[in-house]
């Protein structure tokens, strides 16, 4: 036996994984650009092509990693949220018509059934997590409510998260090309994200005190960068680039991957 306080080693590697787990995917895009000469318009059309296992491997990985690590109330919650809205960016295909266009009748029943029995799995797990959490009293409710900007953020993050339950329910009933759930779900983890970052300024009454290891500055930077690059995203399709989701999604993971290593460094000794 040793004195190594194994909990620490674990987070150490729960943020070194988030770091390494996008690898896998670039590495995948970088073969399959050599091999075929080409680049795809998104990361997500990949989900179509040779990379899809890699694909969805990485963000639900990536998914559950973002559940599994445990911060500060408000940062804690938007990483959770995160989690939750990457499994619907991993298992709910984007431009779905278009592959089931290539099928038969019985591959489209089968098609659709995969993806309607990924989604139902995805809000059972959720659910007991959710009330396992309620039992245990690890709800930080006073943590999450102390201010009125935190308030105000959680009845947001609330109501968002409601109407994304509500559209991915009816699209498991309507049951044809899931519209609307890959691009919704993939803009609420960009948000969710955000509010993460967001938490550790220490600024807006959101945390009680900075929490950016002296690097305020980063931390804020990554935000202005993220909110950029949103704003260059249809200035890009207006120029007629065709990889501008392309660009602009490696634009976000390149920050989110930078966030994860200021967070390694601030908190590899605690």
């Amino acid at each position: 036996m040793t004195d190594r306080p194994h909990g620490l080693e674990t987070l150490r590697y729960v943020r070194l994984m988030l770091l390494v787990v996008p690898l896998l995917l670039i590495i995948a895009i970088l073969v399959y650009a050599v091999v075929n000469h080409r680049i795809e318009d998104s990361i997500s059309s990949y989900y179509l092509g040779p990379a899809r296992d890699l694909f969805v491997a990485m963000v639900v990985s990536t998914g559950i990693l973002l559940v599994v690590y445990s911060g500060p109330p408000v940062e804690d919650l938007a990483l959770n949220l995160a989690g939750f809205y990457a499994m619907f960016v991993a298992l709910v295909p984007t431009r779905f018509e278009a592959s089931l266009a290539l099928l038969d009748e019985a591959g489209r029943t089968r098609s659709i059934l995969s993806v309607r029995v990924a989604i139902i799995a995805v809000l059972v797990v959720t659910a007991v997590f959710a009330y396992l959490g309620w039992r245990t009293r690890r709800w930080p409710g006073p943590e999450l409510l102390g201010t009125p900007r935190r308030r105000f953020l959680m009845i947001l993050c609330a109501v968002l998260l409601a109407v994304f339950l509500l559209l991915v329910l009816w699209r498991v009933v309507e049951g044809t090309y899931f519209a609307g759930v890959h691009v919704t779900a993939a803009f609420l983890l960009v948000c969710s994200m955000a509010l993460a970052i967001a938490s550790h300024l220490g600024a807006g009454g959101l945390c009680e005190h900075d929490t950016s290891g002296g690097r305020r500055i980063h931390y804020a930077g990554i935000l202005w960068l993220m909110g950029a690059g949103l704003a260059a995203w249809p200035v890009l399709v207006w120029l007629g680039v065709r990889q501008a989701v392309f660009i602009i999604e490696w634009f976000q993971i390149g920050l989110f991957a930078y966030f994860w290593y200021l967070e390694s460094r601030r908190l590899w000794e605690h």
